[in-house]
């Protein structure tokens, strides 16, 4: 856990190229795609804790990031809508 509203005051997210956060973005979500990609099933139900969801398995930690991803795409298409 972080506090989002004071990461977003940091310098690096007002004067730093946009292409900088999204070459992050794709750097990760390639390593999401390795590292679920080389589960076998009975990774796939290993358990781990999570300070805020509580118990988690790869599989909801994969359903809630998507999930986190759409609502960011939805947040950009209102940003994207409203100019």
């Amino acid at each position: 856990p972080y506090d989002q509203d004071a990461w977003v005051t940091l310098a690096d997210t007002t004067v730093s190229p946009l292409a900088h956060s999204l070459n992050m973005l794709d750097g990760l979500h390639s390593r999401w795609v390795e590292l679920f990609s080389s589960l076998d099933e009975s990774q796939w139900v290993r358990t781990g804790f999570h300070p805020e969801s509580g118990v988690i398995t790869p599989d909801t930690l994969l359903l809630s990031y998507a999930d986190h991803c759409q609502a960011h795409l939805a947040q950009i298409d209102r940003v994207l809508a409203a100019m």
